[in-house]
């Protein structure tokens, strides 16, 4: 499992190749996953779906699956895009520059990435005690 995944323009949102670096946690999470998924078929895709195994997740089956997992975990209120918030917000909160954040989102304006960070009351707080 490699730790940086290089995406080819056609396989993103706005047709731009992109490298996702991935986590430690999230590669053994990854390798965990493969090694439960090795009885399946090899011509699968690799997040399958038992409607279309071959094809696998499209973005609004994706989309709608996180809304599910939301809803069943008791999260009113929750989108797909929820998650890039809290990622966003979080990494923000430990000083995280937004240039960095913006090449992790993968966005390319500033202003796209800014409207995912929250201020949140820790945020604020630490900014006070820099003054």
């Amino acid at each position: 499992m490699r730790d940086e995944i290089h995406l080819r323009a056609d396989q993103t949102k706005r047709g731009h190749a992109r490298t996702v670096f991935v986590s430690e946690r999230l590669r053994k999470e990854l390798q965990r996953y493969i090694v439960s998924t090795q009885q399946r078929a090899g011509y699968w895709a690799f997040f399958y779906t038992q409607q279309k195994p071959r094809r696998g997740f499209t973005a609004n089956t994706l989309a709608n699956h996180v809304r599910w997992l939301y809803k069943n975990a008791g999260i009113v209120g929750a989108s797909s895009h929820s998650g890039r918030r809290t990622f966003a917000t979080n990494l923000a909160n430990q000083g995280t520059g937004i240039r960095v954040l913006m090449r992790l989102m993968g966005h390319r304006n500033i202003s796209s990435t800014a409207v995912y960070i929250d201020a949140n009351d820790d945020m604020l707080r630490r900014a006070v005690e820099l003054a």
